[in-house]
């Protein structure tokens, strides 16, 4: 007759599908982004090897006229290499230092430092679980995490005490809280960024009473150099930084915050074996700069560093050769190798690349001493691959030349890394090849 008798529907919740589809979107975006960002802080910090290394090196003659104009030329530097250093951090090219953790001491000396720089008006807090596992993890590391998320949390309350805020605000509770606690997850929640995966975690948690985030913010807030406060207010690269490091510790984090509400940032950390036991810390290392009288192989295709180590390095008694490529070091190598002493080697060389040469220097020589000169590192695991391979230190660029000369004479003694289970030898990991 025509008539419909009946119908059929298939609903299919596609809420999940659709979530999961959001996350690859923003990791991917991400990742895109860190490329850039380690390929820029590659080139940058060579060129702060060059200004670092000269101004240390002028400081030792200049006048006394001249020596605060140095010593600004230096702190810029550094600070240049700070950002540099958070950009490979949210690349995860920074190299890290693992070890058994107390998660627990790590915010009281956090909390402690950070509590007379923050307005006596806002309440910093903790609520520490006792009992906590260890965590496998860069402890400097884990100090930079919770130093940026609390300064975070300190930008998102001072809107609140300036009195161009709606009126209605002022008198709410101004608060960041940092708490800690172990968590067994058998389901990951919802909106976590990175790879949550099931399993038994120290959970570290930074919430404030601030003014909170839209959904469009909270989509954006991990890209380098975004920013919500004023022009001046910030580099935009503190929660990328977060978010590097974190993945670099197999970790995952979740936020939670709406306007008006406030914001909590919960990290995620692996617990360590029960086996796992922490350190003593290393002890500090002298201020002297080391000599030594052997003769050096500075192999790097940057035409600053080279000249730099050829007026620097001499000063302290070691006699300098250069190349500018591997195949130039290997010539060198094989018609001198019985006069050298060390290898200095850059990683990111045009032609032949810094492992290609360490490969065949340790066939022509397998007792050579290489010293591996780069930030460009992909973490702890890939530093320990370099030493598997055969190289017997590490130096992070940019490197002061302090830093460089105790490498140099503890790879020369020793040739083990981390040399006595000290980072001496490790300029801070900020990184360029």
């Amino acid at each position: 007759e025509g008539n419909i008798a009946g119908t059929i529907g298939i609903a299919i919740d596609v809420t999940e599908r659709r979530r999961l589809e959001q996350q690859l979107q923003q990791a991917q975006r991400l990742e895109a982004v860190g490329q850039l960002a380690a390929g820029v802080a590659h080139d940058f910090n060579n060129i702060l090897t060059a200004i670092l290394g000269n101004a240390n090196l002028a400081r030792l003659t200049a006048p006394a006229s001249i020596q605060p104009l140095l010593a600004e030329i230096e702190r810029g530097a550094r600070r240049a290499a700070q950002l540099t250093k958070q950009l490979l951090a949210f690349a995860q090219r920074s190299a890290i230092y693992m070890a058994p953790v107390d998660v627990n001491a790590v915010v009281r000396e956090v909390v402690s430092f950070l509590r007379e720089t923050i307005d006596r008006r806002i309440d910093l807090v903790t609520e520490l679980s006792d009992g906590l596992p260890a965590v496998q993890a860069d402890a400097t590391q884990l100090h930079q995490v919770l130093v940026n998320l609390i300064l975070n949390a300190r930008d998102a309350l001072l809107p609140l005490l300036e009195e161009a805020h709606p009126r209605e605000t002022v008198g709410r509770p101004l608060i960041i809280s940092v708490t800690t606690d172990f968590v067994h997850v058998e389901q990951v929640p919802p909106h976590s960024l990175l790879n949550a995966s099931p399993g038994d975690y120290v959970r570290i948690t930074v919430h404030d009473t601030g003014i909170g985030m839209d959904k469009g913010t909270l989509e954006h807030i991990f890209e380098p150099f975004f920013s919500t406060k004023g022009p001046g207010k910030g580099t935009g690269l503190g929660l990328a930084t977060v978010y590097g490091i974190i993945a670099q510790h197999k970790g995952w984090i979740n936020v939670y915050s709406e306007p008006g509400t406030g914001t909590a940032f919960r990290i995620y950390l692996p617990a360590a074996p029960a086996t796992a036991t922490i350190p003593a810390p290393a002890p500090a290392a002298t201020e002297e700069r080391p000599t030594g009288r052997e003769t050096i192989l500075v192999v790097d295709d940057e035409d600053s560093i080279l000249s730099l180590l050829q007026r620097s390095l001499p000063a302290y008694g070691y006699r300098i050769l250069t190349a500018q490529d591997g195949a130039e070091a290997l010539e060198i190598y094989r018609r001198q190798g019985n006069e050298i002493d060390l290898v200095l080697l850059d990683l990111s060389m045009p032609g032949m690349s810094g492992r290609e040469v360490l490969a065949q220097l340790l066939e022509i020589a397998p007792q050579a001493r290489v010293l591996i000169a780069s930030g460009y590192v992909a973490g702890h695991q890939a530093v320990q691959g370099l030493l598997e391979a055969g190289a017997r230190g590490y130096v992070s660029k940019p490197y002061q030349l302090d830093e460089l000369l105790r490498a140099i004479r503890q790879t020369l003694d020793a040739g083990s890394y981390p040399p006595n289970g000290s980072r001496a030898s490790n300029a801070s990991a900020d990184a360029g090849e």
